[in-house]
């Protein structure tokens, strides 16, 4: 699945992705907005000390985000193939 994600740009649907846990959530266009409204409330709480916010997800992927600043083709494949296998 990585290969068909990062070498081809394979597009999942929405029902697919989630079976996979690719994503979270899988919504009707219809009912996009109100449901990406619904999640700001979630998370507005949440994002009043930014900084504190920050430091929490910055600890959570620095291997990640170091890997990504390395900028080298196999440390973005390396990424990729840690992110499919966290999701799954």
């Amino acid at each position: 699945m990585v290969r068909e994600v990062v070498l081809q740009g394979k597009r999942f649907p929405g029902p697919l992705a989630m079976q996979r846990k690719i994503v979270d959530d899988s919504v009707p266009r219809a009912n996009l907005t109100a449901k990406a409204i619904e999640m700001s409330h979630q998370f507005a709480p949440k994002r009043k000390d930014r900084r504190v916010y920050s430091e929490l997800k910055r600890a959570m992927n620095s291997d990640l985000v170091s890997m990504l600043r390395s900028d080298t083709t196999e440390n973005v494949i390396k990424f990729a193939e840690m992110y499919t296998a966290a999701k799954l």
